[in-house]
C-alpha cells in the first residue's frame, strides 16, 4: 500500500490531499530503484508499463516516485525556522564570550532587524543608505569604513548581507579593526540559494570561507544551518524568484528552489589565541623552509644559520600572509630555535596544505621576486646563500 499525502501538480489541480492506491504487486524485487527515483526514466518506465497494459506496476512506479519526491520536498513540521535558530546561536555565542551589554553593530538597514530581541544592548546599523530620523543608522560602506573608530563595537552581526558585499576581504579587515578585544564576530550567509540582487549578489559562503576571512579570531561555532533547506522559496506573485535572475531561475517540478542552505560563523577576538596562532604559523614556516632547503643534503645547522637573519626581516601579518617587517618586528628565531623546531615538530602540520605552500611561496617571492627569476637548476642551499648575500649588502635591510 502506497500513500500520497500531499497535493501534487503531477496529479492535476483537483487532486485530493490524500490518495491511496494499492499496487497489487507483492514481489519485493519490484521495489523502485532508489537511484532512479528522481530520474525521468521513472516516468518513462511507468508510461511503458501503461502502454503494455500493466496498470498495477505503472501505479506502483508512479506512486513510489512521487512519494519519494514529495518527501524530500517537504519541510519537517518540527524544525524551527532559520531566523529563530540564528538568534539562538548568536545569543549563545554572546553568553560564551561573556558579553552581557555594550554596543552591537549590525550590517545593513533597520527594517528587517531582530534588534528587539537584544534589549540589553545598544545597537547601531552600518548601512549604505541613510534613514531619515534614525540616529542609530550610520552611513557606512563596510569595505571603506575608515571613519569608524578602532575597537568601537562589542559585537558585529549580519544576516544575509555578506553575499552582497563585493570585496568581503576588505570588509573583514575593517570589521577586525572596529571589533573590541574580546568582541564577537557573527555572520550568516547563503551556502546554496537562488540569485537575488540587492542590488547585486556576489558570493556564497561555507564555514571554512568565513574562517579564512577572520583567521585571527578564535572560532566559537561555524556550521551549515539546514533549517531553511525545504522552505518554499518561490516568492510571491509580485516578487517571484525569477525576477532578478530571469527565466532560468523560475521553479520547476523538481523544486530546485527549495535548496536553501545557510552557513554561519561565530568568532571571538581573543588576543592570546591570535598570538598563539601567529607563533604556530611562524614555527610552521621555519619547519617547512628547513624541510625544503635540507632536502638536497645541506646540514640542518647551516640552513638554520642562513634562515635566522632572513626570517627576522619578515613577519606573519594579521590575515596570515607573510610581509616585510620593521626593525625588531620580524620572526625572532635564533639558529638553535630553528633547529629545535626542526627536531621537535610538536604541534606542527606534517601533511601538505594550501597555507603551508602559500607561505613558502611568499618567502621566495619576497626574497627573489618570484621563482621565475632564479637560474634554472639553482639548488635550494644556493638560494639561501644568495638571499643572505642580498640582505647583508643592504644597509637598511629592506626586502
Amino acid at each position: 500500500m502506497w500513500s500520497i499525502k500531499h497535493k501534487s501538480p503531477l496529479f492535476g489541480r483537483g487532486a485530493p490531499e490524500q490518495k491511496t492506491c494499492d499496487t497489487g504487486v507483492s514481489d519485493a524485487n519490484d521495489t523502485f530503484p532508489a537511484d532512479l527515483r528522481f530520474d525521468t526514466k521513472a516516468l518513462r518506465k511507468a508510461v511503458t508499463r501503461l502502454q503494455a497494459g500493466d496498470a498495477p506496476k505503472a501505479r506502483k512506479y508512479l506512486t513510489d516516485w512521487v512519494d519519494a519526491l514529495l518527501e524530500t520536498q517537504s519541510r519537517p513540521e518540527d524544525v524551527e525556522d532559520s531566523r529563530t535558530q540564528v538568534n539562538q546561536i548568536f545569543q549563545r555565542c554572546l553568553k560564551e564570550a561573556g558579553i552581557q551589554s555594550g554596543c552591537i553593530a549590525e550590517l545593513g538597514g533597520p527594517f528587517n532587524s531582530d534588534r528587539s530581541q537584544y534589549p540589553q544592548f545598544d545597537w547601531e546599523f552600518l548601512s549604505l543608505f541613510p534613514v531619515e530620523g534614525r540616529d542609530d543608522v550610520k552611513v557606512c560602506d563596510i569595505t571603506r569604513a575608515d571613519h569608524i573608530p578602532d575597537n568601537a563595537y562589542d559585537a558585529i552581526f549580519s544576516i544575509s548581507v555578506m553575499e552582497h558585499v563585493a570585496q568581503p576581504w576588505l570588509a573583514a579587515e575593517h570589521m577586525l579593526r572596529i571589533l573590541k578585544p574580546g568582541g564577537v564576530m557573527f555572520h550568516v550567509a547563503p551556502f546554496s540559494y537562488f540569485y537575488h540582487g540587492a542590488p547585486a549578489d556576489f558570493w556564497r559562503y561555507t564555514p571554512d570561507g568565513f574562517e579564512a576571512l577572520f583567521p585571527s579570531l578564535r572560532v566559537l561555532d561555524a556550521q551549515i544551518l539546514t533549517a531553511n533547506r525545504r522552505r518554499d522559496n518561490r516568492g510571491s506573485k509580485a516578487q517571484p524568484v525569477d525576477k532578478d535572475g530571469g527565466p532560468k531561475f523560475a521553479p520547476d517540478a523538481f523544486g530546485g528552489w527549495r535548496e536553501n542552505w545557510l552557513a554561519y560563523y561565530c568568532g571571538v577576538n581573543d588576543a592570546a589565541h591570535a598570538a598563539q596562532q601567529r607563533e604556530t604559523a611562524q614555527a610552521q614556516l621555519a619547519f617547512d623552509l628547513m624541510q625544503q632547503y635540507i632536502a638536497p643534503g645541506a646540514s640542518a645547522r647551516d640552513v638554520a644559520e642562513a634562515l635566522g637573519p632572513a626570517l627576522r626581516l619578515l613577519r606573519i601579518g594579521a590575515h596570515g600572509g607573510l610581509e616585510a617587517a620593521g626593525a625588531g618586528q620580524g620572526i625572532q628565531f635564533s639558529q638553535q630555535d630553528i633547529i629545535d623546531i626542526w627536531r621537535g615538530r610538536t604541534g606542527l602540520c606534517l601533511t601538505p596544505s594550501y597555507a603551508r605552500h602559500s607561505l613558502r611561496h611568499q618567502f621566495e617571492h619576497l626574497a627573489f621576486g618570484g621563482s621565475d627569476n632564479l637560474p634554472e637548476g639553482l639548488q635550494p642551499r644556493l638560494k639561501m646563500k644568495r638571499l643572505i648575500a642580498r640582505l647583508l649588502a643592504s644597509e637598511d635591510t629592506e626586502i
